[in-house]
This record gives structure tokens, sequence and C-alpha cells, in this order.
């Protein structure tokens, strides 16, 4: 079997979708996006409501809030990577390991930066 040159699994709308997908699922508190923080912040607020200082509450509210926009910053920031994850997440369903190594290597920077030192006569 040959690979397509287009290995491109998940187009821009369908990573719209799935964009939408986790932030509904985040606000209908199915997952926690801003899970590794949310004990830490929890710890923090029972601590300062044990000390009498039941006033912060809602900064802590705020700084949750501003951490779930953050992360959502961050499906733009690393769009390519997230996409490229969920492609390899897809293909490794239907394609045998050895494709998936083959569609690797054609991605792979370092690899496509040796291939073309070894080409350049000048610099091999």
């Amino acid at each position: 079997n040959q690979l397509t040159n287009n290995l491109d699994v998940v187009t821009d709308s369908t990573y719209q979708k799935f964009k939408q997908f986790v932030m509904e699922r985040q606000k209908e508190g199915d997952i926690q996006l801003d899970a590794v923080y949310s004990g830490p912040i929890d710890n923090l607020k029972k601590a300062l409501k044990d000390s009498g200082y039941k006033g912060t509450s809602k900064e802590l509210e705020q700084l949750r809030a501003s951490l779930i926009k953050d992360i959502e910053r961050d499906f733009e920031k690393y769009k390519k990577e997230i996409k490229e994850d969920i492609g390899q997440n897809i293909l490794a369903r239907y394609l045998p390991e050895s494709m998936l190594l083959e569609i690797g290597v054609k991605r792979d920077d370092q690899v496509q930066a040796a291939v073309a030192l070894m080409r350049d006569d000048k610099s091999f």
C-alpha cells in the first residue's frame, strides 16, 4: 500500500468542531480543562476560608476563569500539534504500524533536515 501525499486527516473545520465539543463539555462539567490547577486552587480556597479570608473566593474563581481562557488560547497556539495528534490517533485505529511509522518519518522535522543535509553535496 502506498500513502498519499495528503496526510492531513483533520481539516480546519473538523478542528473547530473538536474545539467546540471540548469547550461545551467543559461548560457542562464533563471534563475539566483546569484539572491540573483545580486541586491547588481548591486547597488554597479552603485554607483561606479556614483562616477567615472568605472574600478571596471571588478572586479565586476569576483565576479559574482566567486559566480556562488561557487554555482556550492554547487551542490556537498549538493548533498544528493538536491537529497532528488527533490525526495520528485516527490513523492508528485504521492503519498498520508500518504505515504509521512511514507517516511519522515523512512529517518529522529532524528527519527532513537530515535528508536535506545528506542531499547537499557541499554540507555532507
